[in-house]
């Protein structure tokens, strides 16, 4: 019974602390809704814009040399820090002759002077944590110098050599071609710039200097002797200018840059630029096939005008109204509305004497005529009806704000008056930009780009696969190339029959090779080869040896030094060691047996294949073959040899699907059969090049084709 009383009296005395404890809660709970009615009849107000400060343009002095030697200084005090930039007009639009000589010169420049190599210049300017390069654009070719002011002399000293006195050393030349022609063959694995290069040639003309591209035939054709007429040429004192940006008082740096360049030789050649009418290509859809993407590139692409134009700001606010960011009419409709890409894009050039727009998107292969039709009702109806007041006022404030926040950085000052110079525009009108920005009318929006930008004068350019060629028919006439901008389909380019079926073709390559009787005396192939692997960034070299026994047995050892890679092929199972042996599932598998087979091309029929003659390009006769799991493989037969020079192939990875290039180069003659002796496996990431050696019907025993683990 007391123990009753006691647990009563207990459960009544928490009883009354919960009740205290929800009374408080209560009462802080209606103070709490007390405030929130007091703050909603009370409301805050959005603070208002601050008055907008007064833009004055930043003061800079100009000081010409006797030599001819332009130099302007902008004065930036705030970082112990100091920049070069010379600007020399030319750039890609006068080396047409052989495409690649300003970039193969301009990449020399710091590889060696008359006084210092590669590794001295490296040392020098590293050493004091500066930087100097060099770099091409259409019109001009811009060398820059960074690092603080302290190592102010061993900057100027380097960098008046790398500009004056360059040496063009041949070992530094033959290690550049190589990197060069890499990144132009890894350049055709991405559809933005293929389209770019293609809408080029729409506008301006295929054979125009503001369209031609180095291509790797050019650029092997460069030499020594081209680099330094280049630079004899075009880098003269009176053919450039010079600006200084940074912590410098004019007249000191004044005295150290006349130290260094006053002995430049004046040129007495008239280095005036002159560049032929522009010859566009005729309206229609142009179509680069990409076999096995699954989005495509398009873009509409008009002729605009030039940097020097009158109307060039105008006409540039008309272009961010389209696809300027965010506040663009592509953004809110390709992406927003319809969700057909993420990231719309736009640009006009900023070329000296002619100019083009071209706007576009990636979007998957289904929605590519659709969000073609998006895209030119958007540019269609600015070119009808002006853009609303609170559309306009958008794109403005942005694009003036934008520019005038720019000038925090003083090496834009410095860019945007050395281009000003060498566009010839006045600085006036570099200082009221923004003010002209704000001032355009809506109507004067519609009426550029009624005269510019309307699709009925524009062109429409499609990367993407085969498949969805059909679908655009109804943007106009199609007219088709290749990935290296070849037409094939056109007056150009058009397909000559060929009186031959696959199985003669093959017949007849059977014959160049050496015939079948001397293929079947071959019974085994020892094959080391010399290996180079060109990425962007350099090559790496390496060794792979090939053992192959008929029919199908393989042994493959491919060493680069940084990696090693065995494969055991037995006819009927393969094996792969990088670190440790690992047998692959059939599927993996077949391909691999397949490559396997000796003189597996002239084999195809035989494996399966499905062989069509697609008929004469030039001068090879083109045949697809589609394997029994359904690959396709177009193979470059040479019409004159009926040697294979070339086999494309489609190729799908973890990393996406990649476009596979074999080059055949030079063939060699060996037991009475020609093998390859050169050739390049092409693909997006990397070039490798095989010189190969060979032995024939040396004795190999089965077990060598299987792994030892």
């Amino acid at each position: 019974m007391l123990r009753n009383v006691k647990i009563s009296l207990y459960n009544n005395s928490v009883s009354e602390k919960i009740m205290k404890k929800s009374l408080i809660g209560f009462l802080l709970l209606l103070t709490f809704l007390q405030v929130l009615k007091s703050s909603d009849t009370t409301k805050v107000s959005k603070p208002e814009p601050l008055p907008e400060k007064e833009f004055k343009f930043p003061e800079y002095q100009t000081v010409t040399l006797d030599n001819g030697l332009k130099i302007f200084i902008i004065e930036d005090h705030k970082q112990p820090t100091v920049e070069f930039r010379l600007l020399v007009p030319g750039g890609l639009s006068v080396d047409t002759l052989k495409p690649g000589t300003a970039e193969i010169t301009a990449s020399l420049l710091t590889k060696g002077t008359k006084k210092l190599n590669a590794l001295d210049i490296a040392k020098k300017i590293d050493g004091v944590g500066a930087s100097i390069s060099a770099n091409v654009e259409t019109d001009f070719v811009t060398v820059k110098a960074y690092g603080l002011k302290k190592h102010l002399n061993t900057i100027l000293d380097v960098y008046s050599q790398v500009i004056m006195t360059p040496s063009f050393p041949e070992g530094e030349f033959n290690k550049i071609i190589p990197q060069i022609i890499s990144s132009i063959e890894q350049e055709k694995s991405d559809p933005r710039t293929i389209a770019s290069k293609m809408s080029r040639k729409i506008i301006y003309g295929e054979e125009h200097p503001y369209a031609v591209s180095a291509t790797e035939q050019t650029v092997s054709s460069v030499n020594i002797s081209d680099v330094k007429k280049y630079f004899s040429n075009y880098f003269v004192p009176n053919n450039a200018t010079l600006a200084v940006i940074g912590d410098v008082k004019p007249n000191d740096i004044i005295k150290e840059i006349k130290k260094r360049f006053s002995n430049w030789e004046k040129s007495k050649n008239d280095v005036t630029i002159k560049l032929p009418p522009v010859s566009p290509l005729p309206l229609g859809v142009y179509f680069i096939e990409r076999p096995g993407s699954v989005q495509s590139t398009i873009l509409f692409v008009s002729k605009a005008i030039p940097y020097t134009h009158r109307d060039y700001d105008l006409l540039e606010l008309a272009t961010n109204v389209i696809s300027g960011g965010i506040s663009g009419r592509l953004y809110k409709t390709l992406r927003e509305e319809h969700s057909f890409t993420y990231t719309p894009y736009g640009r006009l050039s900023q070329n000296k004497y002619f100019g083009r727009y071209f706007c576009g998107a990636d979007v998957k292969n289904p929605v590519t005529d659709t969000a073609l039709v998006v895209m030119l009702n958007q540019i269609t109806s600015l070119t009808k009806t002006p853009p609303d007041e609170q559309e306009l006022a958008k794109v403005k404030t942005y694009q003036a704000g934008a520019y005038k926040m720019s000038f925090e950085n003083s090496d834009f000052v410095g860019l945007l008056i050395q281009n000003a110079d060498f566009y010839g525009k006045p600085v006036k009108d570099l200082e009221t930009y923004a003010e002209r920005i704000m001032n355009f009318s809506a109507n004067s929006v519609k009426s550029i780009a009624n005269q510019y930008l309307n699709p009925t004068k524009g062109y429409i350019v499609v990367v993407g696969s085969p498949e969805i060629k059909e679908k655009l028919t109804q943007f106009g006439k199609i007219f088709d190339f290749d990935l290296d901008l070849n037409p094939l389909s056109g007056e150009k380019a058009k397909m000559e029959e060929v009186n031959l079926t696959a199985e003669e073709l093959i017949e007849k390559y059977i014959n160049a090779i050496g015939g079948r009787t001397a293929i079947s005396n071959i019974q085994t192939i020892i094959d080391t080869a010399q290996v180079e692997m060109i990425y962007s960034t350099g090559p790496i070299k390496g060794q792979l040896i090939q053992f192959q026994k008929a029919p199908d047995k393989k042994y493959m050892i491919f060493d680069m030094d940084m990696f090693k890679q065995e494969t055991w092929v037995n006819g009927q199972d393969v094996w792969i060691k990088l670190e440790k042996t690992e047998k692959l599932n059939s599927n993996e598998a077949e391909k691999l047996i397949s490559d396997a087979q000796m003189f597996r091309y002239s084999k195809l029929i035989e494996q399966g294949y499905k062989c069509n003659v697609l008929g004469k390009q030039g001068s090879y006769i083109l045949m697809k073959a589609i394997s029994p799991k359904g690959f396709a493989s177009t193979f470059y037969f040479n019409s004159k040899t009926f040697l294979i020079d070339k086999v494309e192939r489609v190729d799908v990875t973890t990393t996406g699907t990649l476009l596979l290039t074999e080059l055949i180069k030079e063939y060699i003659e060996i037991g009475g059969v020609k093998l390859p002796r050169i050739a390049e496996n092409v693909n997006p990431l990397y070039t490798i090049k095989l010189v190969n050696n060979y032995t024939l019907n040396q004795s190999l025993d089965d077990s060598l084709f299987l792994p030892k683990e």
